[in-house]
C-alpha cells in the first residue's frame, strides 16, 4: 500500500506533504553517519508506535522506516527517520541522462526564499547555504508562522521531485538584473529552525 493513499490528509499543505513522499521501497542513501556501515537503504512507511499512533488519529505519515539493501543474515532497520535525512538514489534512466546544468547555491537560496515569501506572505525566512564542501547544505530560519510540516511542503521538491516519475529535483529559474538563469538544485541536507 503506498503511504499516499494510506493515511488520511486535511488540508492543502498537508495533502502536498504527503503527495512529495518517497514511494514505498525507493532507494535511499542516509546522509548522517551510519551506524550500522550500510550503503543503501529503502525507504517504507515508519511503523513504530508513535508514527503508528498518529496515522490512528488521522494525521499524515511523517517518518521513515529504513531497510537494509541487499544485506547477509538478520535484515537491518532503522525507523523514526525524517524524510530530510535520506536522498533518493537516481534510477538507471536518470544516471545515463545527459549531464543537466546545475544551479549555484546562491540561486537556489534565492529560489527557496520566493517560494517561501510566497507561501507565506508576511514571515520572514533566512536562508543560508554552507561553505566550501557543504555547499550543499541549506538552513532555512523563521520566527513564528508556519510549522516545520509547513515549511517542508515548500522545501521539499529541491531534494526531489516526484512528478514525472523523476528522483532529481526538478531545474528551477532564478531572475537577477532582468536575466533568467535555469538549472538543478544541488540540495543534501535542508534544515529547517523554527526560532
Amino acid at each position: 500500500m503506498s503511504p499516499v493513499s494510506a493515511f488520511p490528509v486535511s488540508g492543502p499543505l498537508l495533502e502536498a506533504y504527503t503527495e512529495l513522499r518517497l514511494p514505498d521501497g525507493t532507494a535511499v542513501e542516509r546522509l548522517a553517519d551510519d551506524p550500522h556501515g550500510t550503503v543503501g537503504w529503502t525507504v517504507h512507511p515508519c511503523a513504530c508506535s508513535v508514527c503508528l499512533a498518529a496515522t490512528w488519529a488521522g494525521q499524515p505519515a511523517s517518518r521513515y522506516e529504513l531497510r537494509a539493501i541487499g544485506e547477509d543474515g538478520p535484515s537491518k532497520t532503522m525507523v523514526h527517520v525524517q524524510y530530510a535525512a535520506v536522498v533518493p538514489l537516481p534510477g538507471c534512466d536518470e544516471i545515463l541522462e545527459t549531464r543537466p546544468v546545475l544551479a549555484t547555491s546562491t540561486a537556489t537560496a534565492a529560489h527557496l526564499r520566493r517560494q517561501l515569501r510566497q507561501a507565506f506572505p508576511g514571515v520572514r525566512f533566512r536562508v543560508r547555504h554552507g561553505r566550501g564542501a557543504q555547499r550543499a547544505q541549506f538552513t532555512v530560519r523563521w520566527t513564528g508562522g508556519p510549522s516545520r510540516t509547513e515549511v517542508s511542503v515548500v522545501a521539499a521538491p529541491l531534494l526531489a521531485d516526484y512528478t514525472e516519475g523523476r528522483r532529481r529535483p526538478a531545474p528551477i529559474t532564478v531572475s537577477r538584473f532582468g536575466t533568467a538563469r535555469q538549472g538543478v538544485p544541488v540540495v543534501t541536507t535542508l534544515n529547517l529552525q523554527r526560532i
